[in-house]
């Protein structure tokens, strides 16, 4: 082979393998980019879903408990561990938490749908309709059923989770029950009033009227009470202020309160 062949073919040799080290070289560096963490997302929340914790209240649950996110290599994130702090927030269902290559830690919440709201004037909480109790958060406001008053649920405003085995659960099992009935039968449940020993009262959200249900059983004999109240006494006699449908068949009406 001639000489300059030799040394032409000898250099294109060389060329190109500086050119695949090079690429290497760059390929590594952008990898090493790659696998550190760059930012935290929260996935959209599925329609319909109530949001009572948002992308900053991820961010800082995680900073306060966890530490920086951001920084770190990917694959020395504890998914668990991020997933047991979000777990452990009153609102929060079910957490999710995984990343993609391109350096986001994706989160994901199922939170949690209040179905009443207790309010006693120092104390406030909310409960699903399986009976988790859980506390509001600041500037959520959802349009669920309130109970005013010092109710059986009292002293467990404060509680996070399911209430121990006992009268009060069993009282709010059905006050539960009884509002979701009413609720499927029509009747606006946006505000009720409740005493010490559990006595429900609906406040009309037309009129005002208090009718007076008492405790939560009973529910289909006080619903055909309220029906019997709008369209067989009310257009006869006129709005009354309190109607009383706690006694097995009777409707007790009264125009003082």
């Amino acid at each position: 082979m001639k000489s300059w062949l030799k040394y032409s073919l000898t250099a294109v040799a060389v060329a190109a393998f500086c050119t695949a080290a090079g690429v290497i070289i760059s390929c590594g560096d952008r990898d090493d980019h790659i696998l550190a963490c760059n930012s935290v997302k929260l996935e959209p929340a599925r329609a319909g879903q109530c949001s009572f914790l948002g992308e900053d209240d991820v961010k800082k649950l995680l900073e306060e408990h966890y530490g920086y996110c951001v920084g770190q290599r990917l694959e020395e994130l504890d998914l668990d561990a991020i997933e047991a702090i979000l777990d452990e927030e009153g609102a929060v269902k079910k957490s999710e938490a995984w990343f993609t290559r391109d350096g986001v830690l994706h989160i994901s919440l199922t939170q949690r749908t209040p179905f009443l709201h207790f309010k006693d004037g120092k104390s406030s909480c909310y409960s699903d309709s399986e009976g988790f109790l859980f506390q509001p958060y600041p500037g959520v406001n959802p349009a669920v059923s309130v109970i005013c008053g010092h109710s059986p649920i009292g002293a467990n405003a404060s509680l996070k989770g399911k209430l121990p085995e006992g009268e009060t659960a069993e009282w709010l099992e059905k006050t539960i029950g009884m509002i979701d009935w009413l609720q499927k039968k029509g009747v606006q449940t946006d505000s009720l009033l409740c005493r010490a020993n559990g006595e429900l009262t609906l406040v009309s959200a037309k009129d005002g009227e208090h009718f007076i249900l008492g405790q939560p059983d009973g529910w289909e004999e006080k619903y055909r009470g309220i029906v019997n109240y709008e369209e067989k006494i009310k257009p006869v006699k006129g709005k009354y202020n309190t109607v009383n449908l706690k006694y097995k068949n009777q409707i007790i009406c009264r125009k003082d309160m």
